[in-house]
């Protein structure tokens, strides 16, 4: 089983770039991935991206 990081970045781009620097890409693999976790108003939001409630 291997170590497992989740980090928030503001978008693909910043997350591209934080994967570059990463130690762990010298010698391993560093995956990408899109986080969804508010299912509301039928959809799915990004952290964020929710309006406040009235």
């Amino acid at each position: 089983m291997t170590p497992t990081r989740s980090h928030s970045m503001p978008d693909l781009d910043a997350a591209i770039g934080w994967a570059r620097q990463c130690p762990a890409a010298l010698y391993g693999a560093v995956e990408i991935r899109p986080s969804a976790v508010i299912f509301r108003d039928g959809q799915w939001q990004t952290p964020g991206s929710e309006t406040a409630q009235a």
